[in-house]
């Protein structure tokens, strides 16, 4: 189950329901966000919705905490290849990069311990990747990926991978303090 609401410190995550089709695809229109969601072109309304319905998209508004106004999207895609996660701009010279952190770290718990049984979750940037980006990305519990990875241009993107175990190890496997498992979001 994609959870509605995810909540940190300095930022809330709200989830785009397929009743939201129409504002995500009109995000979508910008050839930023559907190259940085694996697509070549803008999708068709049909194929966004069914990929929002079927679960192969989880997307949520990225809203400062104490705002009204989303000023991005956090998510995940599952439909072009093994699972990744992402954090994208409306602005393109936004880079408050400790609301990025906070929402990637959100979406990372929500995919693993809500979303999929899959052991990996991958997140890709565009090179050369800036030094502080690297590093809250590895901070967060991504290993940068060296080898080669298929269906991906090395020389123009960074591959990082955070395998279920790491998550484990970074965040918990979903048990508290008192060893009691978390409820759901």
């Amino acid at each position: 189950m994609i959870a509605e609401t995810l909540e940190g410190e300095s930022v809330v995550l709200e989830r785009v329901s397929p009743d939201d089709v129409d504002e995500l695809l009109g995000h979508l229109q910008d050839r930023r966000f559907y190259l940085e969601a694996g697509l070549h072109r803008p999708p068709k309304r049909e194929v966004l919705l069914d990929d929002l319905t079927e679960g192969e998209l989880g997307v949520w508004r990225l809203i400062p905490s104490g705002e009204d106004k989303a000023i991005g999207y956090a998510g995940i895609i599952g439909y072009s290849g093994p699972p990744y996660a992402f954090v994208y701009y409306f602005d393109a010279n936004m880079r408050d990069l400790d609301l990025a952190q906070e929402a990637m770290a959100l979406v990372v718990k929500a995919f693993f311990e809500h979303i999929s049984d899959q052991d990996q979750l991958w997140a890709y940037q565009d090179k050369p990747v800036d030094d502080e980006v690297h590093s809250r990305l590895v901070e967060g519990g991504f290993d940068l990926v060296e080898d080669e990875v298929p269906g991906i241009d090395g020389r123009q993107v960074a591959c990082y991978l955070m395998e279920r175990h790491t998550y484990a190890a970074y965040y918990g496997d979903g048990d508290d303090e008192d060893g009691e498992v978390m409820e759901e979001y």
